[in-house]
């Protein structure tokens, strides 16, 4: 074995002791809020964190309600990767003249809270104050909906999604991208741009239905309805979608 490689793991080793320490003195929550568009989570988020921050009323949580939580305030970004969740601009247009509702999540965020508190019970004698980080990561709802397309064949799914916007609920939402679909030619060469356009109306035609209370749910793909950054349709090939359909 090499001196550099017994250096390298020593330094690895006391590494992951250090983050196993930290764990034990300031543990670490992840909590996850996700839900379709509209739903609430960026406004539920913002309250959260503002009430926990400012010393709200949260007679919820209990160590609140038994005024066990000392403080609370905001911490450095725990991943640099993941953008951060923009509480301060939330908060300006919740509070702004007139108010305004936030944005809507559209890529995943997240925010690391800290409190300061004193466990309740047998606990509190014994540990005294404690640490605990909550990194809150809000996530696109409309994601979710594609974890069923892991497990289907691309081809029967493109069919089904072009017979479901032919359906009488569906039809006229669908009618721009159901009248451009039929002008292709399913044994021509790829063509991007067709593609391009195929995917925009397809996007559109989700769209109307997200905002039809009728059609709303099973609409899929997700990322078409939230694409998320950079914006763009990832694997939209709809020319081979028509052409299978």
């Amino acid at each position: 074995m090499r001196i550099n490689d017994l250096t390298e793991g020593t330094v690895d080793a006391l590494r992951s002791a250090g983050a196993y320490a930290s764990d034990l003195v300031a543990p670490t929550v992840r909590l996850g809020v996700t839900g379709l568009q509209r739903s609430g989570k960026t406004v539920f988020t913002t309250a959260l964190v503002h009430n926990l921050i400012a010393g709200g009323r949260l007679p919820f949580f209990r160590a609140v309600a038994e005024g066990r939580v000392r403080r609370a305030w905001l911490e450095a970004q725990p991943d640099d990767e993941v953008p951060r969740f923009d509480i301060e601009r939330h908060l300006d247009r919740l509070y702004g003249t007139p108010p305004a509702w936030p944005d809507s999540t559209r890529r995943i965020s997240q925010l690391r809270v800290t409190l300061e508190f004193v466990p309740g019970g047998f606990w509190s004698a014994l540990v005294g104050v404690r640490k605990l980080h909550i990194d809150i990561v809000d996530y696109p709802g409309e994601w979710l909906l594609d974890l069923p397309l892991l497990g289907r064949d691309y081809a029967d799914w493109s069919g089904e999604a072009i017979r479901a916007s032919r359906e009488p609920v569906r039809a006229h939402h669908g009618a721009a991208f159901n009248a451009f679909i039929a002008t292709l030619d399913p044994g021509a060469p790829a063509d991007e741009q067709a593609a391009m356009r195929g995917a925009e109306l397809f996007r559109a035609y989700l769209t109307a239905c997200r905002n039809d209370a009728q059609v709303f749910s099973g609409l899929s793909p997700g990322r078409f309805l939230m694409p998320g950054d950079p914006g763009g349709f990832a694997g939209a090939d709809l020319h081979a979608a028509a052409g299978r359909g």
